[in-house]
């Protein structure tokens, strides 16, 4: 026994010591896999997310009879919904459902970690620019002023992080 005024302390012994490191161990066994679940979920969200605003431009453009497409503006690594108005006019974003312009989509603002690596248009070309949608929901090449050029001559592929992939098919249009 100490007396009351002593300064000894109870300090913890080497088996409590083991108990504890043993139990962060556990712990952070069990965390990790879950982070990298974390990660892996994200990069699927923003394939579901492209392939989700493709699908609303291939729509748009089947519904309202006018030339409709994604812009992939890689160095920003945003997309946004355009559309052609009127015959001969230049692109301009797609109003939303207030009839406002829709903003363009940063992927990594929405999705942290997850870049827009690159596309492949359906001209073979890699560069930013727009996947186009005609009136029948098939691909169609455009120029930056939105003047038809042909068809696509093969698919358009977008790559996010991760080797993950979007492709819109040449014949068809079917975003997968």
């Amino acid at each position: 026994m100490f007396a009351r005024g002593s300064s000894r302390f109870r300090a913890f012994t080497l088996v409590e010591a083991m108990v504890v490191v043993i139990l962060m161990s556990i712990i952070a066994v069990t965390v990790l896999p879950a982070l990298g679940n974390l990660d892996e979920a994200r990069r699927g969200a923003a394939v579901d997310e492209v392939a989700r605003v493709l699908t609303h431009a291939r729509s748009l453009a089947m519904a309202s009879g006018r030339p409709s497409g994604v812009s992939f503006e890689l160095g920003a690594e945003t997309i946004r919904v355009m559309t052609i108005e009127t015959t001969g006019g230049a692109p301009t974003p797609a109003a939303d459902a207030l009839g406002q312009p829709e903003p363009a989509v940063a992927l990594p603002d929405l999705y942290a970690g997850v870049e827009l690596v690159g596309i492949t248009h359906g001209d073979g070309s890699t560069a930013s620019g727009v996947v186009w949608f005609g009136f029948d929901g098939v691909p169609r090449l455009r120029d930056a002023g939105g003047a038809l050029v042909g068809p696509f001559t093969q698919d358009a592929v977008v790559e996010l992080t991760g080797s993950r992939t979007v492709s819109i098919r040449m014949g068809t249009g079917l975003v997968e």
